[in-house]
């Protein structure tokens, strides 16, 4: 009989998130959350999370696609003659039982539930009430073992109807109303009166209140978390990895499933903390934008060096043509089409109304992984993930200079006959020559000296950490030092220090590292970004939602589409580029600089408008980052 496989990458993806999210989400997280001293802990699980829980997720979906069986058969056809790497099997089985009746049992107190709810039981309970019921409860054990046997059958009955007619199917509506109703709770919660005093306590870190604790044991608590809520050790995992195509990353998918998985985890805190009374007002990003300056400005400084890296192959101008009507025209278009929507909907002033436009052109490299291409050494670089790949990377850099116009508009008025001559020479021609050039430079010259005798030694002594992070921070800081675009000279040094020993596994392993570095930053920025949405939503009005889709559904796509008219790409190809264009980081960064730099009129309708934007494209992108691979044309 023939192995059936998924019907699509999202219903895998769903159902591996799936097996991941659970009580470990909803109730674990939050009450240890609250335990260990909040935003201090959030961070520390974080970083255990991309540190142990992602590469041990690759590694069993690695075993799982490897043996094409279950944790029951795949060591015994993995293991080396003589090894004893098949006792395990037992300890996930066995694992898998408990854990198969633990939520049997829970699915039968709320299966319940759901028909106690429906005729009215609770209505009019407290607290104590609600409790009462389900101490009653424990004291029928009759009545659970009912509905424990009826949850058997229908999970019995659902994998009977088969892989895609029955699990995937059923898994991938349940899994889509899950998430509608976190972000509706999620939203509800943060309109309740006193929910900016919940969430400072969630998404600012103390780590005095992590040291009273105990720092050892918030440590211990946070590892255990990011084991138990991706489900590692016990080959649950490695099910759904004998599923996983050969052509897919291991990496990408499993990054896929604990982003969904740790976003329903922040979502659940994101809802229990907002009902926590008496507690401080949550930072407002007007008042002290160096916060969010700082942080954005490390995260896409780590991201365009790895952009850069994990590009193979740049030699031919066919497939950089798209990438370059792009930056030159769709760009410039995008800016102009905001600024006059900013200036003529939302009666922004024409500074800030030109600075919106600015700070929301630059596609972003950060949130746009899975439209892009992979990493280092995997070739097939189809034209679409190469062109949104290689425009995130440059138009980062290429924001600043209309950044800068912005806020001399601001600062000296906006007869052009004042600033074009110095705006255009300066802030336009030599940073961006000066950024490109110096950072290929020292792109070369880091590359020749990593693989020099001296170099490989001090790779094989230190490994790829100190390398990466020392290597673009010193190009960014060089760059900066002679007044070039830093992001410009970041990306460039990945680029041309890829370029050296191209082929050489060393690559793999500096991406990776600075992959990581990304997601911790990254997770702790859109942390912040969540929390303040409640205290900006009030800002915005149907205007603002009409800029920010309109930027997302129609300026974008319009200003794509003419720009890549005879660009060489397939009508389907040409469509999906244009539609892709994520929002994300960058934007961040730029409206923290220039709000820190200068005082702008507009500015608290500028960071609800960019924080809504951002919300927005990663909600319809995300959703939709399926085309790509299913829709783009079968060139290569």
């Amino acid at each position: 009989m023939k192995r059936e496989k998924f019907g699509s990458r999202l219903g895998f993806i769903l159902i591996s998130a799936g097996c991941a999210i659970g009580l470990g989400n909803v109730w674990r997280f939050p009450y240890i959350t609250g335990k260990y001293g909040g935003a201090a802990f959030v961070l520390i699980y974080l970083l255990f999370l991309v540190l142990l829980g992602l590469p041990i997720m690759v590694m069993e979906f690695a075993v799982g696609r490897g043996s094409q069986a279950s944790i029951a058969l795949s060591f015994d056809r993995l293991e080396p003659l003589g090894t004893k790497w098949h006792w395990y099997k037992w300890f996930g089985i066995g694992g898998n039982y408990l854990l198969m009746m633990f939520y049997t049992t829970i699915g039968g107190w709320l299966l319940l539930y759901t028909g106690k709810m429906a005729i009215g039981e609770f209505k009019g309970l407290d607290a104590d009430g609600v409790t009462g019921v389900f101490t009653s409860l424990l004291g029928q054990p009759v009545t659970m073992t009912i509905c424990m046997i009826l949850v058997v059958v229908l999970c019995f009955g659902i994998v009977c109807m088969g892989l895609q007619k029955g699990v995937e199917q059923i898994t991938k509506k349940m899994m889509i109303l899950l998430f509608v109703l976190m972000i509706i709770l999620a939203v509800r919660s943060v309109t309740l009166p006193g929910a900016e005093k919940g969430l400072e306590f969630y998404l600012l870190p103390d780590f005095k209140k992590a040291a009273e604790a105990g720092l050892k044991e918030v440590i211990f608590a946070a590892m255990g978390q990011a084991f138990f809520t991706l489900s590692l050790g016990i080959g649950a995992i490695a099910i759904f990895g004998s599923y996983i195509d050969k052509s897919r990353r291991l990496t990408g998918e499993a990054i896929s499933v604990a982003i969904l998985d740790t976003l329903v985890a922040l979502m659940a805190g994101l809802v229990i903390f907002n009902f926590i009374p008496g507690m401080p007002k949550v930072p407002d990003p007007t008042a002290s934008p160096a916060l969010w300056e700082i942080t954005s400005e490390i995260v896409v400084i780590v991201v365009l060096f790895a952009t850069g890296l994990q590009i193979d192959d740049i030699r031919s101008w066919k497939r950089w043509r798209p990438t370059v009507r792009l930056l030159v025209i769709a760009m410039p278009l995008t800016i102009a089409a905001i600024a006059l929507l900013g200036w003529a909907l939302a009666g922004m002033t024409i500074a800030g109304a030109f600075l919106l436009g600015a700070v929301l052109s630059p596609t972003d490299p950060v949130l746009a992984g899975d439209v892009q291409v992979g990493g280092p050494l995997e070739g097939g670089e189809h034209p679409v993930r190469f062109t949104l790949t290689a425009e995130a990377g440059l138009n980062d850099g290429l924001a600043f200079p209309f950044v800068y116009l912005g806020l001399i508009i601001a600062a000296q008025g906006s007869d052009p006959s004042v600033w074009f001559v110095e705006w255009f020479a300066r802030d336009l021609i030599y940073r961006v020559v000066v950024g490109a050039v110096l950072g290929a430079v020292i792109g070369w010259l880091l590359g020749r000296s990593l693989f020099s005798s001296w170099g490989s030694a001090a790779i094989e002594k230190g490994g790829p950490g100190v390398l990466a992070l020392g290597a673009v921070l010193l190009c960014y800081g060089l760059v900066e030092l002679v007044e070039g675009y830093g992001f410009i000279g970041a990306f460039m040094a990945g680029l041309v220090c890829r370029r050296v020993q191209e082929g050489h596994h060393f690559h793999k392993r500096l991406h990776a590292f600075s992959e990581a570095i990304e997601h911790v930053l990254t997770a702790f920025l859109l942390l912040l970004l969540g929390g303040v949405l409640p205290a900006l939503w009030p800002v915005l009005d149907w205007r603002h939602t009409l800029i920010g889709f309109g930027l997302i559904l129609i300026v974008r796509p319009l200003a794509g589409w003419i720009s890549l008219w005879r660009a060489g790409l397939p009508a389907r190809d040409r469509l999906i580029v244009s539609f892709f264009g994520v929002r994300g980081i960058g934007s961040i960064y730029y409206v923290g600089y220039a709000t820190g730099h200068m005082e702008f009129v507009n500015e608290d309708p500028l960071w609800a408008l960019v924080a809504y934007t951002i919300f927005a494209s990663a909600l319809i992108h995300g959703a939709t980052s399926f085309m790509v691979e299913r829709y783009a044309s079968r060139q290569a």
